[in-house]
């Protein structure tokens, strides 16, 4: 639960280190290191937990994980499905981020 409206919910991780050192940082890299094929969005416990059980979570994992979802939302765009929202949970809704995200994948909303 949110307790004030400053608190972080999402993190923007990379998938392969910039610093050899970090998790998945000594991985071949076949994209610009701060670009959106090495980026994916966490919660900070995930974001924890992801990069202290790098055995588990090794790069592919991670793309695989981040290709599943993207399908599953690119998905539920086109086909009109019903994204699944507890409104009772939700906090704010970022309504022009939404209608630029449906007009790039060619939805126009009516709000």
């Amino acid at each position: 639960m949110l307790k004030n409206i400053h608190e972080i919910i999402g993190e923007a991780c990379r998938i392969v280190a910039k610093k050899p050192s970090g998790p998945r940082g000594k991985e071949k890299i076949d994209c610009q290191i701060d670009s959106i094929d090495n980026l994916i969005l966490l919660c900070p416990n995930h974001h924890t937990l992801i990069d202290k059980n790098r055995q588990e979570f090794t790069t592919e994992k991670l793309k695989e994980m981040k290709q599943l979802h993207e399908e599953k939302i690119y998905n539920k765009i086109h086909n009109g499905d019903c994204w699944d929202v507890n409104f009772s949970q939700l906090y704010y809704i970022n309504l022009p981020r939404i209608a630029i995200l449906a007009a790039y994948n060619g939805i126009e909303l009516k709000y």
